[in-house]
């Protein structure tokens, strides 16, 4: 935010990307007294990489124990699942089956059912054979053995993100959808191989240190090909 007098900004968060993750943010923002723009170079929302996501809505039960992996895992589980059903986002709880086709594997499950109870996770347990053989009629032969996770599921990668678009837009975040951010790789880094591998990647300039900030700014401001802004766009 600007100080007293001071010319304010024409917005206070600009978010770029309205994948599941920038669309989740910009929600979350909205909540507040915050001036929120919602940046996505392609013509909708979740059109990216989340549309063809693994759609997992995983409990986090094998994360290690004590990370922050395992910690985050286990809250998005509890407040997506949570959300889902307040919204309507399609998820269904089919578990996971872990199956051991091996003594090696057979004897690693004590240590995942630890680790599992030492996440906070109690409902993972053994299954036997007979009833891996019921729940799993066209299993191959030669299973050892079996763990079942009954919270493991999957969520729809398609509504989520437009459901916290939706309610993100509704609480007055602006979206912008075909709107392609310059990609400005400001680096340390002199040597041409290096600046040649970040633009092949598709940045659209490179910028090694040191700068001064009027140099910072211009390219920003430069335009862009209007090649590469269609093959973004």
């Amino acid at each position: 935010m600007s100080a007293a007098g001071a010319r304010s900004p024409e917005r206070d968060v600009v978010i770029v990307g309205a994948g599941v993750v920038g669309a989740a943010i910009a929600r979350e923002l909205s909540r507040f007294d915050l001036r929120c723009t919602l940046l996505e170079a392609g013509p909708d929302v979740g059109a990216g990489t989340s549309k063809a996501n693994t759609a997992l809505l995983h409990t986090g039960f094998d994360a290690k124990p004590g990370t922050l992996e395992a910690r985050l895992v286990r809250r998005g589980h509890e407040l997506l699942s949570s959300y889902a059903a307040r919204v309507g986002i399609p998820v269904a709880r089919i578990g996971a089956v872990l199956v051991a086709w091996d003594d090696e594997q057979l004897a690693a499950f004590p240590g995942i059912v630890e680790r599992a109870r030492a996440n906070g996770y109690e409902a993972i347990r053994e299954m036997g054979l007979d009833e891996l053989r019921q729940r799993e009629p066209h299993l191959g032969p030669g299973a050892r053995g079996a763990l079942v996770v009954p919270d493991e599921g999957i969520v729809c990668p398609f509504t989520t993100p437009l459901a916290y678009a939706t309610e993100a837009v509704l609480a007055g975040c602006e979206l912008r959808l075909r709107t392609p951010v310059p990609i400005l790789v400001v680096s340390a880094r002199h040597s041409e191989q290096e600046k040649v591998r970040l633009l092949d990647a598709g940045a659209d300039d490179f910028l090694t240190k040191p700068f001064g900030p009027a140099e910072l700014a211009a390219r920003v401001r430069a335009p862009r090909p209007a090649a590469r802004r269609r093959a973004v766009s």
